[in-house]
């Protein structure tokens, strides 16, 4: 028995989630910028931004998607359906990719921000039923 609650360990999984895609978000930056310097492309900080910010919106959808199913089921059981939101994201990129190359790309700012408050939003969603899923389960 842990001396923690449930609840808490819940919210604590979230919140690793987000941190894992921050950390990955300021690495990205350092690393985009790096590469910039050694190829001597010229980059833009709102295309940083961009990059980075919207570089780890899968990670943290596919967080969002499996945490409750993961604290509904279990992780034996929900192993198997950890690879669905893998094959839908995929799915839908291909399906939108003929559509991208014609696209025209709108404000790299608020695209940045809407990536990284939409990201926080979709983990905190998640708590609520990631809660009441785990707390139904018996070990």
């Amino acid at each position: 028995m842990l001396a923690i609650g449930r609840s808490r360990i819940v919210v604590g999984r979230h919140a690793f989630a987000f941190a894992i895609y921050v950390a990955t978000a300021v690495v990205g930056l350092a690393l985009s910028a790096a590469m910039a310097v050694v190829l001597g492309v010229s980059v833009t900080v709102t295309e940083l931004a961009l990059l980075v910010a919207a570089s780890p919106v899968l990670f943290v959808l596919v967080v969002a998607l499996h945490f409750p199913v993961y604290f509904w089921l279990g992780y034996t059981k929900a192993r198997v359906l950890g690879i669905v939101p893998f094959v839908v994201l995929f799915a839908a990129v291909l399906a939108l990719a003929p559509s991208l190359k014609t696209a025209t790309m709108p404000p790299a700012g608020p695209v940045a921000a809407a990536c990284v408050v939409g990201s926080a939003a979709l983990v905190a969603a998640s708590i609520a039923p990631s809660r009441r899923f785990d707390a139904r389960r018996i070990d």
